[in-house]
């Protein structure tokens, strides 16, 4: 059992045409500023509390590896969309949908109220996740566009554990698909098993540098997620098509993740999420390790969306560091 120098990557969500690197990092910092509780969730990961850490862990988890917190850092991936939509009138090629076999089924299903709610709410106010999980192609490079958000998230996630470091995520919105996915594209490589085989989804190049950091000493204490929308039936059915070729209402849990918590609120709290616990979707959690975190709010009361706005409610910033500080361990 030992601390583990660890660092903390937190990603953002969508809708970032109109921000840049800079105001992602402040929109950041500018959600630990709003409360007490807020302020310890930096405090932590710039580790300032690591010998309370420490006792903690020798005391509750022996034998266990458990977070020496070195820092965080924000991941940008929002020039992406910001550089292509900003280039062309017409920035996609055609989606890959109508060459893979499930794609009938996809145009039934978009006819149910469901659906069509599902994927009006994604298209209005996120920005990216219809072309994200319809696998549209960039025009200027014939990538995909799921390729392109990957790998800009995956860059920096080598580049802030220089390939060696463990890590935390803490995911915001879209943030949690991306997170979600790559940990998973890790996850299949760590097991040589198959994945994201619809023909040009993935490069080549893509899938070495995958390969490379699964082999790596870099492991993942634990994904922590809000305002996640992940729930949507029509999110769950694409993402799982994606990675694993099945139209199927279901999330794999991706085993390099050490601990899964989801942070939900009940309907409501959350303008944009009708469904954000996923706990019976998960499938493949064999050890128990994915967990639905309520935050609790008064009847009538929002929390919203943003960050700043879930990290004012102090029941959520309280069981985040609690979370941080306690429970993710190897």
């Amino acid at each position: 059992m030992s601390a583990k120098i660890t660092k903390v990557l937190f990603v953002h969500g969508a809708n970032q045409a109109n921000k840049d690197k800079e105001k992602n990092l402040r929109t950041w910092q500018e959600a630990f500023d709003v409360s007490k509780y807020a302020n310890k969730v930096q405090q932590l990961v710039e580790g300032n509390y690591n010998t309370d850490v420490q006792a903690y862990h020798k005391k509750n988890h022996q034998g266990r590896d458990y977070p020496e917190y070195s820092g965080w850092m924000a991941l940008w991936y929002g020039d992406v969309w910001k550089n292509i939509v900003a280039a062309q009138t017409e920035p996609f090629a055609k989606r890959l949908d109508e060459n893979e076999k499930s794609y009938k089924a996809i145009k039934n299903d978009r006819n149910s109220i469901l659906e069509k709610l599902e994927h009006w709410v994604m298209e209005k106010h996120f920005d990216e996740l219809v072309p994200f999980y319809e696998l549209a192609v960039i025009n200027d490079d014939g990538r995909t566009f799921y390729e392109a958000i990957c790998q800009q998230f995956l860059n920096q996630l080598i580049e802030s554990t220089n390939s060696q470091h463990n890590y935390v995520l803490v995911a915001h919105s879209m943030g949690c698909a991306v997170t979600y996915n790559v940990m998973s594209h890790i996850s299949c490589a760590q097991a040589n098993t198959g994945y994201c085989l619809i023909d040009g989804t993935l490069s080549q190049s893509y899938r070495q540098a995958i390969a490379e950091f699964a082999n790596s000493s870099a492991k993942c204490f634990g994904l922590l997620t809000f305002g996640n929308y992940m729930g949507y039936n029509w999110c769950q059915r694409l993402n799982n098509r994606i990675l694993f070729g099945e139209y199927k209402k279901q999330y794999v849990y991706p085993k390099a993740i050490g601990r899964w918590y989801n942070f939900w609120t009940m309907l409501g709290g959350d303008p944009y999420i009708i469904d954000d616990r996923l706990g019976n979707d998960i499938v493949g959690d064999k050890n128990g390790r994915y967990d639905d975190v309520s935050v609790p709010r008064m009847p009538g009361t929002k929390i919203g969306h943003g960050r700043a706005m879930w990290f004012r409610r102090n029941t959520f910033a309280k069981k985040l560091r609690d979370k941080m500080f306690q429970d993710l361990y190897l």
